[in-house]
């Protein structure tokens, strides 16, 4: 699980390329300026993972993993 921090929420455009770079076993989910990537493959053999600045565009992003998006809220108090 892979979750992307934009700056903006993506567009509608964005979001449909995403899907269709999608693998078969591949899940991706919008929420807000935040994307989430289920890559049960992992992400170093996802196509959708290796198309995925392009689809972003110029626009400020981030991505870390479900675990590091936990410690962080932990530490965070949340």
């Amino acid at each position: 699980m892979l979750v992307c921090f934009l700056d903006q929420p993506p567009s509608d455009k964005a979001v449909r390329a995403l899907m269709d770079a999608a693998g078969p076993t591949e899940v991706v989910r919008v929420a807000g300026r935040e994307l989430h990537l289920h890559l049960p493959d992992g992400q170093a053999s996802s196509k959708l993972a290796a198309t995925l600045p392009k689809l972003v565009g110029r626009r400020v992003c981030t991505a870390r993993n479900l675990r590091t998006c936990s410690r962080l809220a932990a530490l965070l108090g949340g």
